[in-house]
């Protein structure tokens, strides 16, 4: 079977699908004894922001069991694409990340000489890496991350310029290589905006959403709500679900992009006709 390998932080992922109830509470029930139900009614007297997934998983709460794991493995883009394509996903399983752990995680890839024929990396927020690599930055930037003062245009171009520079062409190389050896289909897309003109041309993805095209999700984001978890959910849960990361849209969106990117054209078939009817009602 071919591989399909999908690198990114939160938004890959697939943080915040286990809000999205499927068909009620069913029969199954884990360790944790935690129907769609009861997840509902604790979400509706809390507030729940965009780490919640921490507070999920802590043995204080257990919050976060396997129900909710496969609702949000059903949901990403990369299992829907992994379906679609019929490859074998490669991903990383952790949540978070960021740029250059996710060029450190296609360099493990590489190494391991499993070949790739689709490859999907999704930019994450710059200033992480940033952060983590502050004893090596130069201090400008280290004090215009901390800055509550505004930064003018020609500093943050700079900036760019040099983030450019140290994480993203390194990034380009890895990939480069699995274009050479596997002749890999390659697809990038990113969250924040000021990323999408430095991602080689042919490797961009762009997200075409009511009759606009969008180079970021930031910029989508900022057009529609309902991208977010927090729009999208507010039918559920009103405004407690405070988390802005893609809701289940998004990722159809992103899904469906990608599989224009690669040529592959659905024939009009809706990104959610692909979850087996099996898969669901394996949860009732």
């Amino acid at each position: 079977m071919n591989n399909l390998a999908t690198i990114g932080c939160s938004f890959t992922w697939g943080q915040g699908l286990y809000f999205y109830d499927i068909k009620g509470d069913g029969e199954i029930k884990d360790k944790h004894d935690w129907s769609a139900s009861e997840l509902r009614e604790w979400v509706v007297h809390h507030d729940v922001n965009a780490m919640d997934w921490r507070v999920f998983s802590n043995p204080k709460y257990s919050l976060m069991n396997d129900r909710h794991m496969f609702v949000k493995d059903l949901f990403r883009y990369s299992n829907l694409l992994a379906k679609e394509l019929g490859c074998n996903l490669i991903t990383k399983s952790e949540n978070g990340g960021g740029n250059t752990l996710s060029w450190e995680w296609l360099q493990m890839l590489y190494n391991s000489e499993e070949p790739i024929k689709y490859l999907v990396v999704q930019i994450s927020e710059p200033l992480r890496d940033v952060n983590t690599d502050r004893e090596t930055t130069n201090p400008k930037w280290i004090d215009m991350m901390e800055s509550d003062n505004p930064v003018s245009e020609n500093i943050i171009e700079e900036f760019y310029e040099y983030y450019n520079e140290r994480y993203l062409l390194r990034l380009w190389d890895i990939i480069r290589e699995f274009e050479k050896r596997d002749d890999t289909k390659v697809c990038v897309f990113t969250w924040p905006r000021e990323i999408y003109n430095f991602i080689p041309e042919d490797w961009r993805v762009e997200f075409n959403w009511k009759d606009k095209v969008f180079t970021s999700l930031e910029d989508l984001f900022e057009y529609d709500k309902t991208t977010m978890l927090s729009g999208e959910l507010k039918e559920l849960y009103g405004s407690k679900v405070k988390d802005n990361h893609p809701s289940r849209k998004t990722h159809d969106l992103i899904f469906t992009e990608i599989l224009g990117k690669c040529n592959i054209v659905r024939l009009g078939k809706k990104s959610n006709e692909i979850i087996s009817k099996g898969l669901i009602n394996s949860l009732t």
